[in-house]
């Protein structure tokens, strides 16, 4: 299988279908993630590499699409300069003095803002994917230049939601790359040199209908979702230790880009000052665990943003998100943040890394349970993380254990991080192993502290061994 999978980092893809002018275009056309994909090669210095990718994917036939349900935003009309243009008296250059002419930008708001296109039976060399991974992590846009989005190859997906289809049973019909569009392209791009004229761009049409699906029991998921990644880029290497500190000082810098009011999704707080009592962003460090040379350090940080967020919501969530370039971490120094647009170096900055589905899951840090029961490995434990589950609208687990050491390796044990910050008295904290009768999809954090990034779990495989061999639950 081969997959890339795009995320619109605004919460909206801004395009124009091909038919109506007024109309935004969803689902992404497959052949539009091709154009950007040729444009960005072009722009970056043209490896020789990224042709060979560019070649082979073009020959891979229609992909498969993953792309929500969602709302089309209202189109206004706006009125902008016109490109370089030279007038009379010298100056026509200056955006201010260039005629004006309406402009229509529709755009879409998906429910979920990552689209993925999958060519099932797809297997290309290590040196097509090394390719694909370097010229993706390069695009910055799709459709509009305003369509910001990171693009990435991944290779777990959801089931597909679009499916090519034959023309007696098409519902939308898609424009789509085919043998040879790379040199079409091309020449297409000369003749436009020679005249001056834009004529349409090459693409073959494909029929589409909604993927047929066999009946099957939906996975038990959490409360959180999407989850927006940084990489530390500049600043002190930190502990897994640090996680909880880090996670406080980037919600203090998300509520200072958000400007006023403040989101109640993003701070956690009613207007009046009271808690929020519907599930709201977490913020969290990601620690190196879980492979064999892991140490635990901090890689990054991230926000999880809740499952049944609005599209009102989601935007403002992004758009602040969006914002963020640095945490400032007091006497410790300052961190520089890069959001993650490609492929990330270290598999736990992987959005995917953290989600799962397992059956399978472990704490690498620990959890803050709500109450203080007579013993830290005993039933009355086992019975708070179980609750702590429920409450994140998981089902209880099957099995349960407690310990004061973590399972993925590099991950610290539970008494070497301090007391959550602003508890009246030391909480207990424990780490914890969890096994469930049927698959579970992440994003896990239980607990007390959850929306600080305590109690952050990572799936492992469904039979013990591995770097998550010694304890079999």
């Amino acid at each position: 299988m081969f997959a890339l999978r795009v995320e619109f980092l605004l919460g909206r893809m801004t395009s124009q279908s091909v038919h109506d002018r007024d109309e935004p275009e969803w689902p992404p056309h497959p052949v539009r993630l091709f154009y950007a994909l040729v444009a960005t090669h072009f722009e970056t210095g043209a490896e020789p590499a990224e042709v060979r990718f560019l070649e082979w994917l073009e020959a891979q036939g229609p992909a498969l699409l993953v792309a929500s349900d969602g709302t089309r935003r209202v189109t206004v009309t706006h009125y902008v300069p016109v490109n370089d243009v030279r007038l009379q008296d010298g100056v026509g250059n200056l955006p201010d003095r260039r005629p004006r002419q309406p402009r229509t930008f529709p755009a879409f708001v998906p429910q979920d803002p990552v689209v993925y296109f999958v060519w099932p039976d797809a297997d290309p060399p290590t040196d097509v994917r090394l390719a694909a991974a370097t010229l993706c992590g390069k695009v910055s846009c799709l459709g509009h230049s305003s369509s910001l989005v990171g693009v990435a190859p991944v290779s777990a997906v959801p089931p597909a939601t679009w499916e090519p289809s034959p023309d007696e049973q098409a519902e939308v019909v898609l424009r789509v790359p085919f043998p040879g569009l790379l040199a079409a392209l091309r020449a297409a791009h000369q003749r436009f040199l020679a005249s001056g004229v834009r004529g349409a761009l090459p693409a073959a049409a494909q029929a589409y209908r909604r993927a047929r699906r066999t009946p099957r029991v939906a996975k038990a998921c959490s409360v959180f979702g999407t989850m927006v990644a940084f990489r530390r880029s500049e600043g002190p290497r930190l502990p897994a230790t640090a996680a909880p500190m880090v996670a406080r000082a980037m919600r203090r810098a998300i509520l200072a880009l958000a400007g006023e009011p403040i989101p109640e999704v993003l701070s956690g707080h009613q207007p009046d000052g009271s808690p929020s009592v519907r599930p709201h962003v977490a913020y969290l460090g990601l620690p190196d665990v879980g492979h064999r040379y892991a140490d635990g350090h901090l890689l990054g940080v991230a926000a999880l943003l809740p499952r049944d967020l609005s599209a009102e919501d989601r935007q403002k969530v992004l758009a602040a998100l969006g914002r963020l370039q640095s945490l400032a971490l007091g006497r410790l120094g300052l961190w520089r943040l890069v959001r993650l647009q490609g492929l990330p170096a270290a598999q736990g900055l992987w959005p995917e890394t953290w989600c799962g589905p397992s059956r399978r899951w472990y704490s690498v840090t620990p959890v803050l349970l709500d109450r203080f029961p007579d013993t830290l490995w005993g039933r009355e434990a086992r019975a708070c993380v179980a609750e702590a589950c429920r409450r994140i609208g998981l089902p209880a687990p099957s099995v349960v254990q407690t310990s004061p050491y973590a399972v993925p390796r590099g991950a610290p044990p539970a008494f070497a991080f301090a007391p959550a910050r602003g508890a009246r008295e030391r909480r207990p904290l424990v780490h914890a192993s969890l096994a469930f009768s049927a698959p579970v999809e992440g994003p896990l954090l239980l607990g007390a502290g959850r929306f600080w990034g305590w109690g952050l779990f990572r799936p492992g495989p469904d039979e013990g061994g591995g770097d998550y061999a010694g304890l079999d639950i």
